[in-house]
């Protein structure tokens, strides 16, 4: 499958700033491991149209006030960026 520049370089921005606010995180730290590939195998998923986002997972804080937070995966969270990004 062919490059898409466009797309990779969305990916890549997109990573940097996601990266940003997850520092050290168990599920960034996993992906920054291989993030080259990660990046890539999302990249084709994407011009193949078969990338499927994972299920998002609910937890409740308590503080400050009591809340409900969806946290999505990191890849889910790139390919919504990326799109936003074009």
């Amino acid at each position: 499958m062919p490059i898409n520049d466009k797309l990779l370089q969305d990916l890549l921005t997109a990573y940097y700033s996601a990266r940003r606010h997850k520092r050290n995180t168990h599920n960034q730290l996993k992906f920054e491991l291989q993030y080259e590939s990660h990046l890539l195998d999302l990249h084709d998923q994407i011009i193949n149209r078969t990338y499927k986002p994972l299920p998002e997972i609910a937890f409740i804080v308590n503080k400050p006030v009591k809340r409900e937070i969806l946290r999505r995966t990191l890849e889910t969270a790139l390919s919504t960026t990326c799109c936003l990004i074009t």
